[in-house]
């Protein structure tokens, strides 16, 4: 999902946060990257497959979970709802129209952006109480990131929906900051390979050798080189 050719690769490559050059005769790709930098893209890409791909089998894998009759306790299926809020809210946010289906097998038309943003918004602000004791952050959702959530829903609510709702992203983020939030006295403790215990992060995904695979941020954004300067396993592109 966050890896290349998904969420990360479509959102910044699109801009001037990063790029891929063509290296001799790697990395052309089609003409792929070159594209989401120029901004000619097409829906055939890569990238925009993928994360179509990967934010529905979210939603599915929510909606099978939300389905199952063994799984009644409130925070867990707040919990459920709303990471199946933030699959949805990237889905709204890259492609705008999009199907909401909250059962397995579910067959609906687009709706408008307008239309998945109110269920959006209507599903967080559903599992604010229900969430109000989980207390850890690694892995789970937290009342602050449905806040967090809801602040980046209502920041961009012009473009959403043609209305603004700067006061509501505002009162958000005042929620988010009235947290156990700080910020950590070295900059680069937040990037440690054991950062579980972070003051700063709301939300955490966990990617690790225990609970997931397929971040490669050290593949997409270090040398060939770095191989053998941090000891990797597999060699950087």
């Amino acid at each position: 999902f966050f890896g290349h050719n998904g969420y990360f690769t479509l959102q910044e490559v699109t801009t001037d946060e990063a790029m891929i050059p063509q290296r001799g005769g790697d990395w052309y790709d089609g003409g792929q990257p070159a594209g989401m930098h120029t901004h000619s893209y097409a829906p055939n890409y890569d990238a925009v497959n993928n994360l179509w791909t990967a934010a529905y089998a979210g939603v599915s894998a929510c909606n099978r979970l939300l389905a199952n009759p063994a799984v009644t306790d409130a925070a867990a299926i707040a919990e459920l709802k709303a990471v199946r809020a933030f699959y949805y809210w990237v889905l709204m946010d890259n492609f705008g129209r999009v199907p909401v289906t909250t059962k397995l097998g579910e067959a609906k038309p687009q709706s408008s952006r307008a239309e998945v943003f109110a269920f959006i918004e209507s599903e967080l602000l559903s599992t604010l109480e229900p969430l109000k004791d989980v207390k850890t952050n690694y892995a789970h959702m937290t009342v602050y990131t449905v806040h967090a959530l809801l602040a980046k829903l209502y920041l961009n609510a012009g473009v959403y929906t043609g209305t603004t709702q700067y006061t509501k992203a505002a009162e958000q983020a005042d929620a988010v900051l009235a947290g156990p939030f700080e910020l950590e006295a070295k900059y680069f403790d937040v990037f440690k390979a054991t950062n579980n215990g972070s003051k700063e992060h709301i939300w955490v995904v966990p990617y690790d050798r225990s609970f997931g695979t397929g971040f490669n941020l050290a593949q997409m954004t270090l040398h060939y080189g770095s191989q053998d300067t941090y000891k990797l396993t597999a060699q950087p592109w």
